[in-house]
């Protein structure tokens, strides 16, 4: 089958996701998301130049390459984790996850406006599988509560994905993937950190709690999760798809994630699936199957 390496990737990536998910909603919640998101990529900065290191390899100092490769971090991944912390401050976990379906089809879109190709079968497909989305959390969209900042901060977070992933598709074709990932989570990494530094209440209760937070091994285990699967490991399966069955077709794959989670709960609560989960399941999983890399 052909891109199968990508597709099990993207596959693994979802899995990865649902889990980061759950040990965000069962041990995180008590930070704030600014505080998670800025110290998971601090962390993953770490970790990242550390592989470097290990690995000797070395990035080589082109000024052009840095500040064109560091976009990506600027607006794609700091942008993408401050608007997203900004939006779960007042929205819960599974809106969040709601309103990021939208990326696949908001990444052809833009991937049409600017000019990109595609048939028009792909484009069916891709509002096909969002339907689905929709029918599968029907039952909260049935008591979901308006929140127009919340909202605005979570598509302003999905325009920064579609720029990451757009962007990245094309540093992909021309530098090494590591030397992306390193870069990128790095520049994404300071201008959080500056973000973060400058809301002096937030830092100062953050760091006062910190010491107890790290005597915690829940929080501690799933911080360390996210920073190694969900990042480190995440992106570099994310940017690895990327180049080879490209952005629509990688973003596509977030709508599997409420598949994976909808199964997750099933194990834990018979009640959960209902007719409505099961066809938005299966019309996510055809759509898949059907599309086209694009």
């Amino acid at each position: 089958m052909k891109n199968i390496k990508s597709y099990l990737g993207l596959s693994a990536l979802v899995i990865i996701n649902v889990m980061a998910y759950n040990l965000t909603k069962n041990n995180l919640l008590g930070l704030e998301p600014i505080f998670i998101s800025t110290f998971s990529l601090f962390l993953a900065t770490l970790v990242l130049w550390s592989l470097h290191f290990l690995l000797q390899r070395k990035i080589k100092p082109d000024f052009k390459k840095l500040l064109t490769i560091g976009l990506g971090g600027i607006f794609g991944i700091a942008g993408f984790y401050f608007y997203i912390s900004m939006a779960l401050e007042t929205m819960g976990l599974e809106v969040a996850l709601f309103y990021m379906s939208g990326i696949p089809l908001m990444t052809l879109v833009v991937a049409l406006l600017i000019g990109k190709k595609t048939r028009f079968r792909n484009i069916f497909w891709v509002f096909f599988a969002l339907v689905g989305v929709v029918l599968i959390y029907f039952p909260m969209l049935r008591s979901m509560i308006f929140m127009p900042k919340a909202i605005g901060a979570m598509l302003l977070a999905n325009l920064c994905f579609v720029f990451y992933t757009l962007f990245n598709e094309k540093m992909a074709l021309k530098y090494n993937l590591g030397e992306i990932i390193t870069l990128q989570v790095t520049t994404g990494t300071i201008v959080l950190v500056m973000s973060f530094i400058g809301n002096t209440e937030t830092l100062a209760y953050n760091l006062k709690d910190l010491t107890t937070i790290l005597m915690d091994l829940k929080i501690v285990a799933s911080i360390l999760f996210q920073v190694i699967f969900a990042i480190v490991i995440g992106y570099y399966l994310y940017i690895y798809a990327l180049k080879r069955v490209g952005a629509v077709m990688s973003t596509l794959f977030i709508n599997l994630i409420p598949v994976i989670h909808l199964l997750y709960k099933l194990f834990l609560d018979d009640n959960q699936l209902r007719f409505p989960g099961i066809l938005g399941s299966l019309m996510i999983l055809v759509s898949i199957y059907m599309i086209e890399d694009i």
